[in-house]
């Protein structure tokens, strides 16, 4: 159980999208904190590395959201990078190659 005297937190975990590995931090924030508090609370913990966080798409729990949602105890916040190229496109792009082709000849 909490103190009562102490300040109110929460406990939110925060998952970055990004190179050269993805990273993930356990945050303790106070309650009332955003989105962006916790993105701030990251990059702070990360130092430098972590400065390219903040222009990143955000999201929680896989729900695009605004920086200034206010965060629940238990939220994932996650943190997305920008696609080299559009999967969608990609696909079309096989797809047309491949139409005129028959089996044999792949």
């Amino acid at each position: 159980m909490s103190d009562p005297t102490g300040p109110v937190t929460i406990d939110c975990e925060l998952v970055a999208d990004v190179m050269p590995r993805p990273r993930h931090i356990n945050l303790k924030l106070l309650a009332g904190a955003t989105v962006s508090d916790a993105v701030d609370a990251a990059c702070e913990a990360w130092g430098e590395a972590g400065q390219a966080c903040r222009q990143l798409a955000v999201g929680v729990w896989g729900e695009a959201v605004q920086p200034t949602r206010p965060l629940r105890s238990g939220d994932r916040v996650e943190l997305y990078r920008q696609l080299p190229n559009d999967p969608r496109a990609a696909r079309r792009a096989r797809a047309s190659g491949v139409r005129g082709q028959s089996r044999s000849s792949r």
